[in-house]
């Protein structure tokens, strides 16, 4: 059963999406039912794909060696020959809401919120930037280390 004799139409084998595509149908193979042809067909098809990854080159490693990677499709390899459809269409451009519209004609820009810590150069750390343990309060703790308690 030689793949290559049977075979009217090449198989188109796209391996960034491992998949094989055969327009030849169903082979027939002579004294089999119709689920054992469509198995050996299947059988086939597969073994093509198997062919396939390994004539890649395999990378090595200081261990063992390491599988082939997969052609990127991205990359204008020309094995990908399917290209996948969207389940949606692309979403349309969002239009801007009133205020987009009001900040852009005034010139608003947005602010990126400050972080409530900073870096202080005397503590050598960051500190709160406000409240109990801001930097400042902290060096008033470190000059008045002495403080007077009431009786």
């Amino acid at each position: 059963m030689s793949l290559t004799n049977q075979l009217v139409i090449p198989l188109q084998v796209d391996l960034p999406l491992l998949a094989v595509y055969d327009m030849n149908g169903v082979r027939s193979f002579p004294e089999c039912s119709l689920e054992e042809n469509i198995r050996l067909t299947v059988q086939q098809d597969m073994q093509e794909i198997i062919d396939q990854l390994f004539k890649l080159p395999m990378e090595t490693a200081t261990a063992c060696p390491l599988p082939p990677a997969l052609p990127d499709k991205t990359k204008g390899h020309k094995g990908a020959m399917l290209r996948l459809p969207r389940q949606k269409p692309i979403p349309a451009a969002r239009q801007p809401t009133r205020w987009e519209q009001f900040a852009k004609t005034k010139g608003i820009k947005k602010r990126r919120k400050r972080s409530g810590m900073q870096w202080n150069d005397r503590l050598g750390s960051y500190a709160a930037r406000h409240g109990a343990k801001s930097a400042k309060n902290q060096i008033k703790q470190q000059e008045d280390w002495c403080q007077e308690v009431d009786d």
